[in-house]
């Protein structure tokens, strides 16, 4: 988890380390990407229904992070 959260270079292959950072900035710039370069990279690197695929992982972990942080209240 911890390689997650510094997204080391050195950890991740750069297809994963694009597609990590990509997630990221999404989530802390709510959908806006400010970064036109990741942007593209992440583009060039996947076509567009690997994209959506992990978009959609994404929305998923996201919900259920979500939901069971509901639950444990």
């Amino acid at each position: 988890m911890k390689d997650l959260v510094a997204l080391s270079p050195d950890r991740f292959a750069r297809r994963e380390q694009v597609a990590l950072q990509w997630v990221k900035t999404y989530l802390l710039y709510e959908g806006t990407m400010p970064d036109p370069v990741l942007n593209t990279d992440f583009e060039g690197l996947y076509a567009s229904t690997e994209r959506v695929d992990i978009f959609a992982v994404f929305k998923l972990m996201l919900f259920f992070n979500m939901l069971a942080s509901t639950i444990n209240k």
